[in-house]
């Protein structure tokens, strides 16, 4: 971000906020694919669902199933 800033001196406006822009959009367009994968796997889902089951039983609580 700092060679970014300081190249918006050099530059026309528009240009630097372009690159302002990428710098922002890249990482939140990854963060946005990371998080539809962690909802689609099957296998997070199962281990959630197991360290649930063991809290649960280490607390004593019966949760019941509506789904």
């Amino acid at each position: 971000m700092a060679y970014t800033m300081a190249c918006c001196y050099h530059t026309s406006r528009d240009y630097c906020y372009y690159y302002i822009l990428q710098e922002i959009a890249e990482p939140l367009s990854d963060l946005k694919q990371g998080i539809a994968e962690l909802r689609q796997s099957r296998t997070l889902k199962c281990i959630l669902s197991t360290l649930l089951a063991v809290g649960n039983f280490l607390n004593g609580t019966q949760v019941s199933r509506e789904s």
